[in-house]
């Protein structure tokens, strides 16, 4: 797989409750999402980066593994955290 660089859109939905989640699609139990298996991740270590864009805002980077070993990194910008309700 290439990495085609920083994803620059992320839709964000809202959910008054788990019901409504659960009414709208986004039920995980069965182990699928959008009729595709989930791989479970753990989230290993989270690292607080001050200046962590291009622009000098932070991050929060968060380092995952998967069941066979696979890591993974997904960059927040504090930015978007700060904007959830």
């Amino acid at each position: 797989m290439t990495f085609k660089g920083i994803q620059q859109h992320l839709p964000i939905l809202v959910m008054p409750s788990v019901e409504s989640a659960k009414n709208q699609g986004y039920d995980y139990s069965d182990g699928t999402f959008q009729g595709k298996p989930i791989t479970p991740v753990q989230i290993k270590q989270a690292i607080l980066i001050k200046d962590g864009m291009v622009s000098g805002n932070s991050t929060v980077d968060l380092i995952m593994t998967d069941e066979a070993g696979n890591q993974m990194v997904v960059m927040l910008p504090t930015s978007l955290l700060k904007a959830l309700p």
